[in-house]
């Protein structure tokens, strides 16, 4: 794909993703349209996170991530991969990541939309998803990451 036909594909996707945004209950929060980025933040249950919707134009990729609001301290950051690989392997869209500079823990879903577009159905997907896998699992990390269980009790809950 040519630069000129990548940057009107990734203009949108971008779009496609603002729309979505707006018809989703995550308010957004800045936008920065020669970022392709977006910042928005979710009121789920107690603990907010935020989560960004990015288009890479020159990989023709989309990224969501969502980052939880705690870390992993460095002596936990061993547990904290080790149970996102464990999460992971559940999970079909997506998947979590430790830092192992700074022990954050984020969830990532990349698309693709090199030879199509991505739907507004797909669009919403997408951010749905993460936001429900990020908030299903968030307490359990928390718990482990502030050490109120051990990696053990952690494979133990559902």
């Amino acid at each position: 794909m040519e630069d000129n036909a990548k940057k009107e594909a990734a203009k949108r996707a971008f779009d496609t993703f603002d729309k979505a945004l707006s018809l989703t209950r995550y308010p957004v929060r800045r936008k920065q349209p020669d970022k392709l980025l977006f910042n928005c933040v979710t009121k789920e249950d107690l603990m907010p996170f935020a989560f960004y919707v990015s288009v890479d134009a020159s990989r023709c990729i989309v990224r969501c991530t969502g980052y939880l609001p705690f870390r992993f301290r460095e002596d936990m950051i061993v547990d904290g991969c080790k149970a996102a690989c464990f999460l992971n392997y559940n999970i079909f869209n997506g998947a979590f990541c430790v830092e192992l500079r700074n022990g954050y823990i984020s969830f990532v879903i990349n698309e693709s939309y090199e030879e199509c577009d991505i739907s507004l159905e797909a669009a919403i997907e997408m951010l749905n998803t993460l936001v429900a896998t990020m908030n299903l699992h968030k307490d359990k990390l928390l718990y482990l990451a502030r050490g109120s269980i051990t990696f053990d009790e952690f494979l133990e809950q559902k």
